[in-house]
């Protein structure tokens, strides 16, 4: 393996998941003398710049229709590249086909199935789906596969929290209403004084929201270094995106819920394993919902001490490097 290509897109509504997961291998295979582009439509300047300070070539798209934008990748594999790492639901098993056809080998990072039947490998770092497991010695399933960024890896983890530093996070995606709901919620939980620190995502002008508190709040807009507010945090409220495996490497836990689809599955498994305790969707769940199981938290140190070392359990940071071991093991 020498040459390896990428594609993941991220936007307000899909937010910046598939990006980061997919920077995470494109680092460790870059560490590994392996040349890395990366192709990515995205509409954030915070989101630019970051790519623009990796240590492997991108190329920044424009949006197209999925026809167009796989000529894009078809161009690119002309030049010679041994491996596509495909992190998008913009493509389907048609295109997928095509891709064999050019002899490449292919990486398909999904987070549902059903799983690309044309695919070399299929990655899906969510808690490990045996009925596939057993039957498909394609799939790199469970969060011994977590994708975690190089600049995460080496942070100094706190081994001790408390519980006043409250970090709520959504991902990238833009989701002022259930964040204005969130943020009411906090005011019913009137026994703590929290320290909270809300990262917002695209675009989000987050002084539209007025609301008077008596704990004191912080915006952070557009952060993609979260290592500082990871460090920070005692608890979180958390969407249940690929943010959920970097607060698990932190031994970060707390509240997390559903925004999109396709994290129905990851809540509902970090719920029942005790890692997180899950609200469902946020959309359907009310303000003293919220209050109340945070209040729960708050009030009760030994149940936090056991979820945070069942975080820190499921994710050790050694995803990318099996990855690669596994990308290897197919070209023998």
């Amino acid at each position: 393996m020498k040459k390896v290509l990428f594609r993941a897109d991220a936007n307000s509504k899909m937010g910046v998941g598939h990006v980061m997961r997919s920077v995470a291998l494109a680092q460790y295979l870059t560490r590994q003398n392996i040349q890395v582009r990366f192709l990515t439509v995205t509409e954030s300047d915070a989101m630019c710049e970051y790519l623009k300070k990796q240590k492997f070539e991108t190329v920044f798209l424009e949006a197209k229709n999925k026809d167009e934008s796989f000529k894009d990748i078809l161009n690119d594999l002309n030049q010679g590249f041994d491996w596509l790492v495909l992190d998008s639901y913009h493509f389907d098993e048609y295109h997928h086909t095509k891709l064999k056809e050019s002899k490449v080998r292919l990486l398909v990072i999904s987070d549902v199935p059903p799983y690309s039947q044309f695919a070399d490998l299929i990655l899906n770092h969510a808690l490990q789906d045996q009925k596939f497991v057993s039957s498909d010695p394609r799939c790199l399933f469970g969060t011994q596969y977590a994708l975690i960024r190089e600049e995460l890896i080496g942070a100094a983890k706190r081994e001790h929290r408390g519980k006043q530093n409250l970090l709520v996070t959504l991902g990238g995606g833009l989701f002022p209403e259930i964040l204005e709901k969130i943020l009411r919620a906090l005011n019913l939980v009137t026994d703590s004084n929290l320290n909270v620190k809300v990262l917002c995502g695209f675009s989000f002008d987050y002084k539209s929201i007025q609301i008077e508190t008596h704990h004191k709040i912080d915006f952070v807009s557009q952060s993609l270094d979260i290592r500082e507010h990871l460090e920070w945090a005692d608890l979180c409220m958390s969407a249940a995106g690929g943010t959920s495996w970097e607060l698990c490497f932190f031994g970060v836990t707390g509240i997390i819920g559903i925004v999109a689809e396709n994290q129905i599955e990851i809540a509902h498994n970090l719920d029942e394993q005790g890692v997180f305790k899950s609200i469902g969707h946020y959309q359907k769940c009310s303000q003293a919902t919220l209050a109340a199981e945070l209040k729960k938290l708050l009030t009760n140190e030994s149940i936090i001490d056991r979820m945070r070392l069942k975080a820190r359990k499921l994710v050790d940071g050694k995803g990318p490097e099996r990855i690669f071991q596994a990308m290897q093991s197919t070209e023998v």
